[in-house]
């Protein structure tokens, strides 16, 4: 069970009384920021740290041929499997995401691993991520027991309310119409976008580059972001918390394009 802290409970009717939310038909970025998008869509300054990725590669996992025999995979399957994470490695015992497998097959091949919330890492998994560029993202929650039990906690963690202003993940990102969210209105002037949507493809865009921390940024330090932004305590990155709650994500967004590195406000 997730612990609740500070448990308020808040309608949706008492969030669309007061004066945060906009009608989702408002404008949410100034010129300059639309103008400064659109140029940073056609040359994303990720790009370069994706390339680093690229150049750290082989040295840190041996290259796609050692991490694809590290997978117990055929290279030629290699993206597809990592088109299918989150998931179940027998040989840790656990349910991990593409970064924490990557610290696996790094101390198996000798090297210390990488903080995952380190630039190094961040850019190794970003690159090996984008070899499943263009291809759909295929986690696979009925694929054995762990990763079922694994999208249930997520599913848990998605409709908890936690923090002083008693905010759930569903509440800002589950569309209105479902009456469980108001995902498309606007606060601090950006449209809360609805996760299970294509126009937000959370699992198929992050890691991406984000304008307003000019870094490149991983789903799961997303999430800690608004975490912190809604008054919760932050769940630490790589956690069976954390981890559930992107296998959730991916269950939501299966099926949609991976697009390595996305763009983000």
């Amino acid at each position: 069970m997730i612990g609740k802290i500070g448990l308020i409970s808040i309608s949706l009717a008492t969030l669309l009384s007061t004066s945060v939310f906009a009608a989702g038909g408002a404008f949410t970025m100034s010129d300059a920021d639309k103008k400064m998008y659109e140029e940073l869509k056609e040359n994303n300054p990720a790009e370069m740290e994706v390339e680093y990725g690229s150049e750290i590669f082989e040295e840190a996992v041996g290259g796609e041929e050692v991490l694809a025999e590290f997978f117990e995979v055929k290279p030629d399957n290699l993206a597809k499997y990592i088109a299918g994470f989150p998931r179940y490695i027998e040989k840790l015992e656990m349910v991990v995401g593409l970064d924490q497998a990557l610290q696996a097959a790094m101390h198996v091949n000798g090297k210390k691993p990488y903080k995952l919330t380190g630039k190094d890492m961040i850019a190794l998994s970003s690159y090996t991520k984008s070899l499943a560029n263009d291809m759909m993202n295929q986690v696979d929650i009925k694929a054995d027991k762990h990763i079922a039990a694994a999208y249930k906690l997520g599913e848990e963690m998605w409709y908890t309310k936690r923090g002083i202003r008693g905010f759930s993940c569903s509440d800002c990102h589950d569309s209105l119409e479902s009456g469980k969210g108001v995902a498309g209105m606007i606060l601090r002037t950006q449209a809360l976008p609805m996760v299970s949507d294509l126009s937000a493809n959370s699992m198929g865009t992050w890691p991406a580059y984000r304008m307003k921390n000019s870094a490149l940024t991983t789903l799961q330090k997303r999430f800690q972001q608004c975490m912190n932004n809604s008054m919760q305590a932050k769940i630490p990155e790589g956690s069976k918390e954390m981890v559930a709650l992107e296998v959730y994500v991916a269950n939501m967004n299966k099926n949609m394009p991976i697009q390595i590195p996305g763009l983000k406000r």
